[in-house]
């Protein structure tokens, strides 16, 4: 499994650096080719082998994937700091990367979700709760569940991919807080068509808050 997730890694790291700029203020660097590629991979699974090691075992094999797609995240936002100058510009291709996974991720649950359900927001409580009994569940998290006529809430008390970033030290959290955390505003978009929901969350975990109070708000009809 961890050699499927390594070679899927370094298809998004090709797929989404080859031709960037290795400078976001001075293009005259030139681009991101083949040897950078090489190079970040190398590093990224160097990073990933002396950190997994230190990182909180489970039992369940969804929390388990969870931490390992973390700790693949650091490895990859580290690798990315030795080769880029600028920890902003560094923030963002590892974002760019992670998000390529993250959105494949989810394809398989709303190819199932659509095949089950015409009502869209049928769709996405069907692909929340999937997440939270496969990936997202107890002991490791903890979290509350509300479906209502308007729209999903789900708040989390507690997740380990979260306590796991900030012991690694503020710039790793930082990094957590402008990828991971922000992901979740594009959910709605790829869990269901564009403009049928929007999603909030006032309060987040990794900011300091005892709660990511996220709101799945449902703005269409519902389909009879």
């Amino acid at each position: 499994m961890k050699y499927i997730t390594f070679r899927l890694g370094q298809f998004m790291v090709k797929k989404t650096i080859i031709g960037r700029n290795r400078s976001r203020e001075h293009p005259e660097k030139g681009r991101f080719n083949a040897a950078d590629f090489n190079e970040i991979t190398k590093m990224t699974w160097k990073n990933y082998r002396e950190l997994l090691p230190h990182a909180p075992k489970f039992t369940n094999y969804g929390n388990r994937k969870m931490m390992d797609s973390g700790v693949l995240s650091l490895a990859l936002y580290r690798a990315m700091t030795v080769i880029v100058d600028d920890r902003d510009y560094a923030i963002e291709l590892a974002g760019d990367i992670l998000w390529k996974y993250y959105a494949m991720d989810v394809k398989p649950s709303r190819l199932m979700s659509r095949m089950l359900f015409r009502d869209p927001y049928k769709q996405v409580d069907f692909q929340l709760r999937l997440g939270i009994k496969y990936q997202f569940c107890p002991p490791a998290y903890k979290w509350e569940y509300h479906a209502a006529p308007d729209g999903i809430n789900m708040d989390f008390y507690r997740c380990p991919i979260c306590d796991y970033f900030k012991k690694q030290g503020d710039d790793a959290l930082e990094f957590f807080q402008k990828t991971w955390c922000l992901f979740d505003f594009a959910l709605p978009d790829i869990m269901a068509d564009k403009g049928v929901f929007r999603y909030t969350r006032p309060q987040t975990l990794s900011k300091g808050d005892d709660v990511c109070d996220m709101k799945f708000i449902f703005l269409k009809p519902r389909v009879q």
